[in-house]
């Protein structure tokens, strides 16, 4: 991917650098990075305060990475929300060329970490011996499984470390 950054840099500066924020940003999500950090990175990137507002909880981050708890009386600009959240950047002035892209790509890592701490958005129904079998079936149809094919799950610690792509028998 570096390599591809430096070429396509020779040849448009402004492509390599949203590639680049593409990049390390994808780097945050694989690596599991939590609102923190993505908040983190998204104000190094913009040089600006990033912020967020999770189910109500308001995170932000100065571009030397530190929280910001003063009130902003900068615009947020720009800005992006989904369901229980917003992201966005902070500037007294006209968004930066790259501003966008960053609280795209930031909203994209809030999506991920939200998607994986709502159980309704993974298979945790499926194995909750908790939830009615009727809603478990439902779950199962939701994602074209059927309730009649065995299915293993390998369950590990947290630290351990992933085991690649899912796999059938």
């Amino acid at each position: 991917m570096h390599h591809l950054v430096g070429r396509l840099s020779a040849l448009d500066p402004e492509a390599s650098e949203t590639l680049r924020i593409v990049s390390y940003f994808d780097v945050l999500i694989t690596r599991g990075a939590g609102l923190d950090g993505l908040l983190r990175g998204a104000a190094v990137l913009s040089g600006t305060v990033a912020g967020a507002e999770v189910r109500g909880r308001v995170s932000r981050r100065d571009p030397d990475g530190h929280p910001v708890t003063a009130a902003g009386e900068a615009r947020r600009s720009p800005e992006m929300s989904h369901g229980d959240w917003t992201v966005w950047l902070e500037r007294d002035g006209e968004p930066g060329p790259h501003d966008a892209m960053i609280v795209e790509r930031l909203a994209l890592g809030v999506e991920l970490i939200e998607g994986r701490r709502r159980p309704e958005g993974g298979f945790e129904v499926v194995i909750d011996p908790a939830r009615p079998v009727a809603e478990r079936v439902t779950h199962l149809a939701r994602h074209r499984l059927d309730p009649a094919t065995p299915v293993r799950v390998l369950a590990t610690a947290a630290d351990t470390a992933e085991t690649g792509a899912p796999s059938t028998p």
